[in-house]
């Protein structure tokens, strides 16, 4: 049967929020009737809670802890999606690791980073923070509408070090 691998990066802390991804994994398998495999890699405060959270919902054939990872890009590789499902990011330089892998993204559309990498809806999938039925709304969505990888990495090349190195030393310039 066909299905659907997500892959989540990101320390299991609240701002990350993956009750609304477990809530919209719940959606997607007894709603929308979605086959998927989710990872999520990373270690963290809310880790017991979200395995918790997981067994309760009966979950656990869906959706997988792998604690922290050596090497985040080859989980996104061998996924469909990423999802980002966080209350709030900074950059989220994972959506750009993504991108340049040609993967499609969904993410919430949290202050403050997401939007500027994505557009609107161009570069990747934004949903509301906080509403597992948006999320697996969209999750659904970029399932069935993959974004042409070629168009994902020449965007991923905008935020290459070499364009973001000189903001970043900017940035900390006004620091000192």
């Amino acid at each position: 049967e066909d299905c659907l691998k997500i892959s989540a990066v990101g320390h299991p802390q609240k701002q990350k929020d993956y009750p609304n991804l477990i809530n919209a994994v719940e959606i997607l398998k007894n709603e929308k009737k979605i086959n998927c495999q989710v990872i999520i890699a990373g270690e963290g405060s809310e880790k017991n809670k979200i395995e918790a959270m997981i067994d309760e919902k009966n979950l656990i054939n869906e959706i997988t802890l792998v604690g922290s990872i050596t090497n985040p890009i080859s989980l996104i590789e061998e996924s469909d999606l990423l999802v980002l499902s966080s209350s709030y990011e900074g950059f989220g330089m994972v959506i750009v690791e993504a991108l340049s892998l040609g993967k499609t993204v969904v993410s919430t559309d949290c202050p403050s980073g997401p939007s500027e990498i994505l557009g609107d809806n161009e570069f990747g999938y934004l949903c509301r923070v906080d509403n597992p039925s948006d999320l697996a709304e969209k999750i659904e969505y970029a399932k069935e509408n993959n974004i042409d990888p070629e168009k994902l990495i020449n965007r991923s090349k905008e935020f290459s070090l070499d364009k973001i190195g000189p903001l970043y030393e900017e940035i900390l310039g006004t620091i000192n």
